[in-house]
């Protein structure tokens, strides 16, 4: 712990009260410790959220997903000599592959506002944990003290 002490005043004449403002200033490793615990969180989510928007990966989910639905209903088509049962089974599968995309979508968009709020709150708590660092890390402390009254003809003790 390294602590900062300075005297900013002293004593008046005597005969009026003395004063001490003493400035501490504590850089203790466990302020430190705190700080960096919530940098470091915060470049975690950023990490994760930078995986969460790679946009080359989350195309290639929803194709994957498009494409296994795509096949499934071709499979169920020829099976089927009904012309009927055929188109619906091409109108099943479009509305498969368009659930599938605004399902991905809004899973994605959650993913993506979940951390962002996550960063936001880190980043405000960090804000408030330095600001309360630096408050406690520089305290003003005054001690006053009245001394002894000086009167015509006696000595100071």
């Amino acid at each position: 712990m390294l602590i900062e002490i300075l005297v900013i005043s002293g004593a008046c004449v005597y005969t009026g009260p003395f004063f001490i403002i003493i400035n501490l200033k504590i850089n203790t490793p466990e302020k430190m410790m705190l700080t960096k615990e919530i940098i470091e969180n915060i470049e975690e989510i950023k990490s994760e959220l930078e995986k969460v928007n790679d946009g080359v990966a989350a195309t290639k989910k929803v194709a994957e997903a498009v494409i296994a639905q795509v096949q499934g209903k071709f499979q169920e088509y020829s099976g089927t000599q009904s012309v009927d049962e055929r188109i619906k089974i091409l109108v099943d599968s479009s509305q498969g592959c368009v659930k599938i995309v605004e399902d991905f979508h809004n899973d994605l968009e959650k993913q993506v506002g979940d951390l962002k709020l996550q960063i936001s709150t880190l980043e405000t708590l960090l804000d408030r944990v330095s600001k309360f660092e630096d408050d406690a890390g520089q305290q003003t402390i005054s001690i006053e003290d009245e001394g002894e009254k000086k009167s015509e003809g006696e000595e100071v003790k």
